[in-house]
């Protein structure tokens, strides 16, 4: 399913049983809903907020600058891919990982974001609480909960509200 030239509120729901196996968000700068069962999300338009709505997606990705998307409390998405500048993820519902290569990326809300790798990018900020946060060599810039700098190289984890970090396995 391609998405171009986006008019305002457009929502894409797959029936029960059913799957869709790719949702390509192509243009447009008005939100997206996204319900049911899906394959892959791709978020390639700059400017655009998908909102995964009691969904169940195996992957997802970000290219598009200052795009985002939004998981609710009833959705699950197994991983994300971010290269998209300016971009964020909310959560709710539950993340199993992200990756991040691009600038300036957050991760926010009170839902579960199981791993967080920072391969490239300054300006990342994690804040999702639980999270384990992987920064690679040369990355700099990152920070976790509560706005603590996290040096490159290094591996950490969100306390268990997101306002600080601690060693990973400390709680």
């Amino acid at each position: 399913v391609a998405l171009e030239e986006i008019l305002p509120n457009i929502r894409v729901f797959v029936d029960d049983g059913s799957e869709v196996g790719v949702i390509y968000v192509d243009d447009g700068s008005d939100d997206v809903i996204v319900e049911g069962s899906i394959g892959r999300l791709e978020v390639g338009a700059d400017s655009v907020t998908v909102t995964a709505t009691d969904a169940d997606i195996n992957s997802a990705s970000i290219s598009g600058v200052n795009s985002a998307i939004i998981v609710d409390a009833d959705s699950n998405i197994e991983s994300i891919e971010i290269s998209g500048a300016d971009a964020s993820v909310d959560v709710a519902g539950r993340v199993n990982s992200v990756t991040t290569t691009a600038a300036n990326t957050s991760i926010t809300g009170k839902g579960t974001v199981r791993n967080v790798a920072v391969q490239e990018g300054a300006g990342v900020a994690i804040e999702t609480p639980k999270t384990k946060i992987q920064v690679d060599e040369g990355v700099t810039g990152v920070t976790g909960g509560g706005g603590a700098e996290i040096e490159a190289g290094k591996t950490v984890e969100n306390n268990a509200d997101g306002t600080g970090v601690v060693e990973p396995g400390a709680y």
